[in-house]
């Protein structure tokens, strides 16, 4: 349910003045109409670009994750060393009150990135280290909100045994056979840093070759390659990208040890999107929407057939 923030309105154009921001158009009743879960805003704050971002609703499960969002920026900002500081937008004010937070940064130069855009060789080493920078960052200056042990052998296995309905029978028994592995394996494994929904869209590339990576509300401690098995599913048309991408990953595991924590991601992310596809899937039938449907139905096929070649 789409339900607004309290004083939601007021609030947002208060902040608006106390922030001296200025913007060519206010597109605030136009993200509400488009049911969008948090207000966005391009502006400048003393000739400098910035960006406004704040819930429109009261979403709880969209309130911690952007509490968990401020709370990263904060941790780098404390921690002007830490090697992640290349590659995230400085915070410039925030706000942690429960029933009104914002996260106010630098706006990164540069346009964001499309799932049809083609990347060069350039811009995949540059995500490539973007992706290493994250995975080896040291961690302890972190908390994460909500507190979820993410990497772990009875997470993943539960999700494997629940997975029949979404994947049949024969990619079942497979993915059975790979849980015993899960099993036996994962301790020998510790957490990284992630990212939580790297993609496209999230990747700005400056002017001058560097990258900025925005939208940090999922970040969270998880398996070691999971921000490459997204990133890599997402390129999934683009078979030269996909494996540049990893080329720099593989390099820091033994081949063994590549193939399960890259697999065990791939699994973790694929059994995730198609619950969600099949839930769209049902909602369109139902709404008599049956072009979306099969787009829909085209990216279900196309992730059952990546765990289909890797398992």
């Amino acid at each position: 349910m789409y339900s607004l923030a309290p004083n939601l309105r007021k609030n947002i154009k208060q902040l608006l003045k106390e922030l001296s921001l200025e913007f060519e158009r206010d597109n605030l009743e136009e993200q509400i109409g488009n049911r969008i879960p948090f207000y966005r805003l391009l502006a400048v704050r003393n000739g400098q670009s910035v960006f406004l971002k704040t819930p429109l609703t009261r979403n709880l499960s969209n309130s911690r994750e952007f509490i968990n969002e401020i709370n990263f920026h904060l941790a780098l900002t404390r921690n002007f060393n830490h090697p992640l500081n290349r590659y995230v937008p400085e915070i410039i004010a925030y706000s942690l009150t429960p029933s009104f937070p914002y996260l106010l940064r630098i706006s990164a130069k540069g346009n964001h990135r499309k799932s049809e855009d083609v990347f060069s060789e350039a811009e995949i080493l540059e995500i490539s280290r973007a992706l290493k920078s994250i995975r080896t960052s040291p961690t302890g200056i972190f908390s994460f909100t909500p507190k979820l042990k993410l990497f772990s052998a009875a997470r993943l296995s539960k999700k494997i045994q629940g997975s029949e309905i979404l994947v049949g029978n024969r990619l079942k028994v497979r993915l059975d056979a790979f849980a015993a592995r899960v099993k036996k394996d994962f301790s020998r494994f510790k957490p990284a840093l992630s990212h939580g929904d790297f993609s496209e869209a999230n990747t700005i590339f400056e002017p001058g070759g560097g990258v900025k990576i925005i939208d940090w509300s999922k970040v969270n401690l998880r398996n070691p390659l999971y921000d490459h098995a997204e990133f890599w599913i997402k390129r999934r048309r683009r078979t030269v990208e996909q494996e540049a991408l990893l080329k720099e990953a593989r390099t820091d595991f033994s081949s063994n040890d590549f193939e399960f924590l890259f697999f065990a991601a791939l699994t973790e992310i694929v059994l995730r999107d198609l619950k969600l596809f099949s839930n769209m899937i049902k909602g369109y039938r139902f709404k008599k929407r049956f072009g979306r449907q099969s787009r829909v139905e085209t990216e279900r096929q196309e992730y059952l057939s990546i765990l289909n070649d890797f398992i």
